[in-house]
């Protein structure tokens, strides 16, 4: 499954080289979820390992539930994504992630092609339209562009399996700042253009930390490698803030 998911071969075998008891753990997950969270955060090294094993053996559940193998695969991809993540910050391979990839492990989140969803057996705000009363919410795996067929493909899939046609999504990528610091024609301008959006969390500084890879207090300290980061990094030197912003979209029949 470390193959199939692009796990990088030195992540692998600190994995491979790593015993842990498999039905203690999964013993944990399935009966104390928050225990098995706290202790997983203390150890991120120990944390890969654990969600990789149980991710192994979970393969099952996909095509008995009317998921591909690839549907697998896919939604484990985020395994490779946080390890990558952790090493690119610290040197050392772990996952910190712990929360975000139980959600899988608990199978409440799926990858469907280039998106992943989690089903809600309720609005999560308030501020969403009433009449729905389950949703969809929306996810952006940071591993690749945001391309619009890409996106048609995985909502049509999603309300295929779901049977769902209401959808939310709470993320920077939706911060309306964007529009001054994007050209129309990017990926993420005609991503935002599916929803309407209800909220907008100025001081959640998630767009920073996806954007220059961590936070800095100070917004000159920020690296200007990419037209993104010197345009957001201007944006945040003038004293405004990029924030992410809650919205929805119904998918017509």
């Amino acid at each position: 499954m470390l193959t199939l998911v692009n796990m990088p071969p030195q992540a692998q075998e600190q994995i491979r080289n790593q015993k842990i008891s498999f039905s203690q753990w999964q013993h944990c997950l399935t009966n104390s979820p928050k225990q098995f969270i706290a202790q997983l955060l203390a150890d991120p090294a120990l944390a890969l390992t654990v969600l990789s094993r149980l991710a192994a053996e979970d393969d099952a559940y996909f095509p008995a539930h009317g998921l591909s193998q690839q549907v697998y695969i896919d939604s484990y991809r985020d395994l490779t994504i946080w390890a990558e993540d952790h090493h690119a910050k610290t040197g050392v391979w772990g996952i910190t992630e712990v929360p975000w990839l139980t959600l899988t492990l608990q199978h409440k989140l799926f990858r469907l092609g280039r998106l992943q969803f989690e089903p809600l057996p309720s609005s999560p705000d308030p501020r969403l339209p009433q009449a729905a009363e389950n949703w969809l919410n929306v996810h952006i795996p940071a591993d690749g562009p945001l391309l619009a067929a890409d996106c048609d493909a995985s909502f049509q899939r999603a309300q295929a399996y779901f049977h769902q046609r209401w959808f939310c999504c709470h993320s920077w990528l939706l911060a309306p700042a964007l529009q001054q610091l994007l050209p129309a024609t990017s990926h993420i301008i005609q991503f935002q253009e599916r929803f309407s959006n209800v909220a907008f969390f100025p001081d959640d500084r998630q767009a920073e930390e996806r954007i220059f890879g961590g936070l800095r207090d100070d917004p000159g300290q920020y690296p200007t490698h990419t037209e993104l980061q010197r345009t957001a990094r201007r944006y945040l030197l003038s004293g405004q803030k990029i924030g992410t912003a809650l919205g929805f979209f119904h998918l017509p029949a």
